[in-house]
């Protein structure tokens, strides 16, 4: 049963959630699933797997869709950065980054929904910035024990406080020099990378 939840979440990550694929679709294969799984006809983890294989994108197909997701609901993007951060914890510390679980996470857009006049010359060399790339998963980053209000305040000033962070994905972030389209998109590769292993049912 643990086994079968898994390959639903990843399967509903991978299809839905990420591939942006027809409910449709993805229902009547999991009835089908369930009736199989009720007549005794699907025993294992494997064989729920192979039923499902029509609405499980392969890597190569999961990952070009992460590379341009763009997220408006903070759950679902706190739950998308949460497990990303987990394995970005998993491959940096192996065995001790244990069960680990930030406290009470935030959602903070690096590039902001109204930025600031700090913002002005990334605005004023990319004008559409903002309505293409704002909501982007990479454009999106996790704090924690943060008292102070980042709002649209500029990037050398949001620098200093990921900087500070415990946090692997958000610490990445104060690595760069600047935020703009490219960084956003170079970021959102990474993060899709991560995902395939992430999101995998093997």
């Amino acid at each position: 049963m643990q086994k079968l939840l898994r390959l639903l979440e990843v399967a509903i990550v991978r299809f839905l959630l990420i591939g942006g694929g027809n409910p449709g679709r993805f229902e009547p294969t999991c009835a089908r699933l369930a009736q199989l799984i009720y007549d005794g006809t699907i025993k294992t983890a494997a064989g729920a797997f192979a039923e499902l294989k029509d609405v499980y994108p392969l890597d190569v197909e999961f990952e070009a869709a992460f590379k341009v997701k763009r997220e408006g609901t903070n759950q679902k993007a706190g739950y998308f950065l949460k497990a990303l951060e987990k394995e970005e914890q998993r491959l940096a510390k192996g065995k001790m980054a244990g069960e680990w679980e930030p406290s009470a996470p935030t959602i903070e857009h690096i590039l902001p929904k109204k930025p600031g006049a700090d913002w002005a010359s990334i605005i004023k060399a990319d004008p559409e910035i903002v309505e293409e790339c704002v909501l982007r998963l990479g454009n999106l980053c996790l704090l924690t024990n943060v008292n102070e209000k980042l709002g649209n305040k500029g990037f050398s000033t949001k620098k200093a406080t990921f900087a500070k962070s415990d946090l692997l994905t958000t610490l990445a972030v104060a690595k760069s020099s600047k935020w703009g389209r490219i960084e956003i998109e170079n970021r959102q590769t990474h993060l899709a990378q991560l995902a395939k292993s992430v999101w995998r049912f093997s």
